[in-house]
């Protein structure tokens, strides 16, 4: 029999973090809860797209934007967490 846990993470700002921050921060625990929660690693995701650990960490971050990786994280984890980006005529 399987048992639930909960996973709780705290989210630490400061005077420095402005709006745009503090979402990539939530952006970012949310990502990590789910993948968490289905079993996937971000070094899994950065073995199969050819890429470092680190770079998915960025990505997810919000200080690396490919629409590539970011499409590829929100298939696997079923989910979307980044606003579509409007295009520029």
């Amino acid at each position: 029999m399987s048992r639930k846990r909960k996973i709780t993470y705290t989210l630490y700002v400061d005077d420095r973090d402005d709006e745009k921050s503090i979402g990539r921060k939530v952006i970012a625990r949310r990502i990590r809860s789910i993948a968490l929660r289905k079993g996937e690693k971000m070094s899994d995701w950065a073995d199969e797209l050819g890429v470092s650990r680190q770079y998915i960490s960025q990505v997810v971050n919000g200080r690396r934007r490919p629409q590539e990786i970011r499409d590829f994280i929100e298939r696997r984890l079923g989910q979307t967490f980044w606003p579509e980006r409007k295009k520029v005529a």
